[in-house]
């Protein structure tokens, strides 16, 4: 049963169209990859599928309770808030327990002598383990230092836009949704942190869909793509290296039909 369904999708931007009657399902377990020339739509393709922008035409179904998580290019981060404030926010249960932990931590290391924050730290611990949830404190420490973050108290909107696409995918990561949706993840990511993500993501048990431009990171997690060719979806059930036989002899076939007419 897909976990998602696109039905008809259509966007018109200005007077281009970029796709229409759009159909297509994401199955709980898959790793697809969406190909397509820059300006062909893509990232507004997955923009409508984690319910940003609307379609002109169709909808997307989604299984009922799923949660959705979305990489962006361009994270937006509300002002006033923390690295903390947006990593925590999400409705994963014992969540805001393992921002307490972290937080209390953070404030023993610069006052060790602090006997309340130390007494509250011992209790949340015992808080943590009655929920089960220290496998949850041990991804929030993995990430976060996989990914270079430490000051949680820091203004988000102070960040780069480097720093912004690492805190959106800690917090995509952490938050642990049914389907990811990934635009360009392995941007303003060193080579040993985007081997670790390839890696991670190739080993969990999550739905996804992601736009790429790293071939190797592609063929190291996606086992299914979908090119967007001329506002056509065109489905290939294998890797990178399958895609580009079959959209070759497909291409070869179209011109030969051209020939005939």
């Amino acid at each position: 049963m897909n976990l998602l369904s696109a039905e008809k999708l259509a966007k018109t931007f200005g007077e281009k169209q970029l796709f229409s009657d759009l159909n297509f399902g994401l199955a709980k377990g898959e790793k697809v990859a969406l190909i397509a020339p820059n300006g062909s739509g893509k990232s507004t393709l997955l923009s409508i599928l984690a319910g940003i922008e609307k379609p002109d035409q169709g909808k997307v179904v989604y299984r009922k309770d799923i949660r959705i998580g979305f990489l962006q290019q361009d994270a937006a981060m509300r002002p006033g808030t923390t690295i903390a404030d947006y990593l925590f926010e999400s409705n994963l249960p014992g969540l805001p327990l393992i921002r307490q932990y972290e937080e209390m931590a953070e404030r023993l290391h610069t006052h060790p002598n602090d006997e309340s924050a130390s007494l509250r730290l011992l209790e949340l611990a015992q808080e943590i383990e009655k929920a089960d949830a220290w496998n949850i404190e041990s991804t929030v420490k993995q990430v976060l230092g996989k990914l270079g973050i430490q000051n949680l108290d820091q203004p988000s909107d102070t960040l780069s836009g480097g720093q912004k696409k690492r805190l959106q995918l800690a917090k995509l990561l952490i938050a642990q949704p049914d389907v990811m949706i990934l635009d360009e993840p392995t941007n303003h990511l060193d080579q040993e942190v985007t081997e670790w993500l390839e890696n991670w993501l190739d080993n969990s048990e999550i739905t996804l869909l992601m736009v790429t431009h790293d071939r190797y990171f592609l063929d190291g997690i996606c086992t299914k793509i979908l090119e967007l060719d001329e506002g056509i979806l065109y489905n290939y059930n294998g890797n990178f290296e399958y895609f580009l036989e079959k959209k070759t002899e497909r291409e070869i076939s179209s011109q030969a039909a051209l020939k005939k007419i």
